[in-house]
């Protein structure tokens, strides 16, 4: 049974996986068998992360790109396709965090920045990935929503992230339904609040806010990122062959309370 999920032989293209999710999304796909190719816009970051996914015996290439520069990432799967011939896996994971005022003080530059960075870049780097995909005829696509679009957070102000990342939601839908004519499963994760560097960072800043927060996750707590890689190996795998367009939540129960 466990056979389905071993992901070797398998190449996955993670983004933003420098730091956080994606980082955990890379080492969940490493530990499981696949090669990676890791992409974010810091070499240094990279290359630490590269060091890691080494050591579980990965395969592993940096390359960096801006997610919402198409030059940049087509030069990135180029460079993928030309180490290893394929990609199997994307991690559409590079994301840009909330804008730290009220709605009524953003600029449209604000916005744009903001929706250019997390619905048009994952735009961007589906449709070059895909374009691949679609010559090999499979592929499995990972997104990554938020619970934000959802239910929103007391503590900051809801407003540019919060869209973005709901329409990464209609958006893993459209790119379903046009590929999966081509054996191309498009799927998203949806994380609620999880541990990452950045959010230590702001609790640390703020440790009066994180009772608060536990106190609207039933489970009490935040989950760590590791948590997610598991069901980032499902959808990577040939256990999901039939899961398409499907939003998976994990929130701790935050969005049924």
């Amino acid at each position: 049974m466990l056979a389905c999920f071993d992901l070797t032989g398998k190449v996955a293209f993670v983004t933003g996986a420098s730091l956080g999710l994606g980082r955990a999304f890379a080492r969940a796909l490493a530990r499981s068998g696949a090669s990676l190719v890791l992409v974010a816009r810091r070499r240094k970051l990279l290359e630490d992360a590269a060091e890691e996914m080494r050591s579980y015996g990965a395969d592993c290439i940096c390359a960096c790109a801006d997610i919402g520069d198409e030059t940049q990432v087509e030069a990135a799967v180029e460079a993928a396709v030309n180490r290893f011939g394929r990609i199997d896996i994307l991690v559409n994971n590079a994301a840009a965090g909330c804008i730290e005022k009220p709605i009524e003080e953003n600029t449209a530059e604000e916005w744009d920045r903001m929706v250019h960075t997390n619905l048009v870049g994952p735009f961007i780097v589906a449709k070059a990935v895909g374009r691949q995909m679609i010559c090999q005829r499979s592929g499995k696509i990972i997104n990554i929503a938020s619970i934000g679009g959802t239910v929103f957070n007391r503590i900051n102000w809801p407003g540019a992230y919060e869209t973005s990342k709901e329409g990464i939601k209609t958006l893993t839908k459209c790119l379903d339904a046009n590929w999966n004519r081509y054996n191309i499963n498009v799927n998203a994760i949806e994380p609620g609040y999880f541990m990452t560097d950045a959010n230590k960072r702001f609790y640390d800043e703020h440790p009066e806010l994180l009772d608060t927060v536990g106190q609207h996750i039933p489970c009490g707590r935040d989950g760590e990122p590791d948590e997610l890689g598991p069901l980032c190996v499902l959808l990577a795998s040939d256990g999901a062959s039939y899961m398409h367009g499907s939003i998976v939540r994990v929130d701790g129960g935050r969005t049924y309370w």
